[in-house]
């Protein structure tokens, strides 16, 4: 709902990004670093996606057949 993912092409594979997961600062100002999230491929954050987040690969035309 309030969230957006980014994918991006590189060499001719698509992979995702989240930049707000992978750099959160958290309420206490304390920044994390967490890559779990940066430049995967799409089976990938599919399967991390299963507790964090709702990512749906179809949103995407260019993710549909990776």
């Amino acid at each position: 709902d309030n969230h957006i993912w980014n994918a991006v092409e590189l060499n001719n594979v698509w992979l995702n990004l989240d930049l707000t997961w992978d750099d959160p600062v958290l309420s206490n100002k304390m920044n994390i670093l967490d890559d779990t999230y940066f430049m995967v491929d799409t089976n990938t954050m599919q399967k991390n996606d299963m507790t964090e987040h709702d990512f749906y690969k179809d949103y995407y035309k260019e993710l549909k057949n990776t």
